[in-house]
């Protein structure tokens, strides 16, 4: 019986943010490359060999000799969760921006995306925890469909992390508004007395 015959299709995909330390376990020799999913900007044409890497992608239609691994969900060792908690880097946790690694660019389209998706979804102001989980979930689905490179992640944690900090920074803000409404109404009826 032969194979069937399998057709490799080179693709130019940008390089993926150069790493200055791992946030995973394990020797880095062991877990397998991954091409970058980021999605590309549309004068990607333009780049020079530096600021990308030929990928090669099979489709099964061409012939190979079988030596290239096929690299499955299963096999790919996912980043894993740095210890401690997101926004705490004084405290035995870590700042977001310092553990992905993301150039400047691609952090503020992920942050711009996950403020908008907590605006649209969640309750700003309440915390994390007072969220229901459908919602979560709706927000963390259009996460990862609108940026596929989140997938390398376990569990897609950045997602997470982000809409913790940012309904933290929302609801404490909606506090200290009625903090202020109510500090400003004490004010009214203080000199209305006099």
């Amino acid at each position: 019986m032969s194979k069937p015959a399998r057709r490799v299709v080179h693709m130019r995909v940008p390089s993926p943010p150069v790493r200055r330390r791992s946030v995973s376990t394990g020797p880095a020799s062991s877990r397998p490359r991954v091409p970058s999913k980021a999605p590309q900007d549309s004068d990607s044409t333009d780049q020079s060999d530096e600021e990308s890497s030929l990928t090669s992608f099979s489709d099964g239609s061409d012939d190979n000799d079988g030596d290239t691994p096929q690299h499955t969900d299963e096999n790919v060792m996912k980043i894993a969760k740095p210890a401690g908690e997101v926004g705490c880097p004084n405290r035995g946790g870590y700042k977001l921006e310092d553990v992905i690694q993301w150039n400047t660019s691609w952090m503020r389209i992920f942050k711009s995306l996950i403020n908008r998706l907590v605006d649209e979804h969640l309750d700003a102001m309440r915390s994390f925890m007072g969220q229901s989980d459908k919602q979560l979930h709706m927000v963390h689905d259009e996460a990862v469909k609108f940026l596929p490179d989140l997938g390398t992640y376990d569990q897609e944690w950045p997602v997470t992390d982000a809409v913790k900090l940012r309904l933290k920074y929302t609801s404490a803000k909606a506090r200290q508004h009625a903090q202020d409404a109510v500090s400003m109404a004490t004010k009214k009826t203080r000199v209305q007395r006099k």
